[in-house]
């Protein structure tokens, strides 16, 4: 038992005469400790910290990359390293999340006749069961007037898109959805205006085409006054109107070719009108009321007249013209 303490005293005694530091060399062990040297040098207190070996750790297989490491050589840890969160995917802005149903048709509302393309037609195609949601209102003329016109027209209009009459239009697209205001108008003008004599002037020449031109002295200026009136009266009850129908300066004119891009052969048509219609005399004729047209991609159907009173005090003051 003694030799025991004194063993024992004398390892303390070697341990509290180490140095405080150790170099970082290689780990210590209990056989040096007992010793009290290694290579020379003493070894630290085992109860103090040892610093991390200067000899570097064995590097991963580089052929079997860590999970938890980024590269070869770095000691791997055993906390999991966060996995990158997929983001959703956001579709484009702009584009629709379904594409539209197949045979969906939006209608253009500009899609409406022009009185530099359109007339009533004198045959046309069967009509169809689908009406359009607007009607074109021309005046109603006596008939040798109108097929002189329409003659005329049919010479120099491009065949293809020609499918209507020569025609003054008055309003292009009066609303379906007020025809009645619109029939409640109509009938009040045609009570209140007595028929007048009209007749053909000058031919003009249009952007695309050629025109004759109804002057204001030969009927022009009353046909102005039965648009503006009937104008007024239609704001009056509520019908909405297109800018082209609200619009003041209407000059009445017959389209006689529209549509053709062909320099040569809209002045052609221009010397022709001129020498063969206009030099010649023209046509005169009289209006007898107003037509109210069911339009129909391009083609006026079920033409309903109101025809002018015979006899009405006119406002004008430029009297009555009887029928030819």
């Amino acid at each position: 038992m003694r030799s025991s303490l004194v063993r024992y005293t004398s390892i303390r005694r070697t341990i509290a005469a180490l140095p405080r530091t150790m170099p970082a060399s290689a780990p210590l062990s209990y056989a040096a400790a007992l010793s009290g040297k290694r290579n020379g040098t003493s070894n630290a207190d085992t109860n103090t910290t040892t610093t991390r070996s200067s000899h570097p750790a064995p590097s991963p297989d580089a052929s079997q990359p860590s999970p938890n490491s980024a590269s070869p050589g770095l000691p791997r840890t055993s906390r999991p390293q966060p996995q990158p969160q997929r983001q959703p995917r956001i579709p484009p802005q702009g584009r629709p999340s379904r594409p539209p149903t197949r045979g969906t048709h939006v209608r253009n509302p500009s899609h409406i006749p022009r009185s530099d393309s359109a007339s009533h037609p004198a045959a046309g195609p069967s009509s169809s069961a689908s009406s359009e949601s607007v009607h074109v209102l021309t005046l109603l003329t006596t008939a040798a007037h109108a097929a002189a016109l329409t003659a005329l027209r049919t010479q120099h209009f491009p065949r293809a898109l020609n499918k209507l009459d020569a025609h003054l239009t008055l309003f292009h697209a009066l609303p379906a959805a007020h025809l009645p205001a619109i029939t409640a108008a109509l009938a009040a003008l045609a009570a209140a205006t007595p028929p007048f004599a009209l007749a053909t002037g000058p031919a003009v020449r249009l952007r695309q085409g050629v025109a004759v031109a109804v002057p204001r002295e030969a009927g022009g200026a009353r046909a102005q006054r039965v648009r503006d009136r009937l104008r007024a009266d239609l704001l009056a009850r509520r019908v909405p109107l297109s800018e082209q129908d609200r619009a003041a300066g209407w000059r009445p004119h017959y389209t006689v070719m529209n549509k053709v891009a062909e320099e040569p052969v809209v002045e052609a048509a221009l010397r022709a009108v001129r020498t063969e219609f206009v030099d010649a005399g023209g046509s005169a004729g009289v209006v007898l009321g107003v037509v109210l047209w069911r339009y129909e991609r391009g083609w006026w159907r079920d033409g309903r007249e109101f025809r002018f009173r015979e006899g009405a005090a006119d406002e004008g003051g430029e009297g009555e013209a009887g029928a030819e």
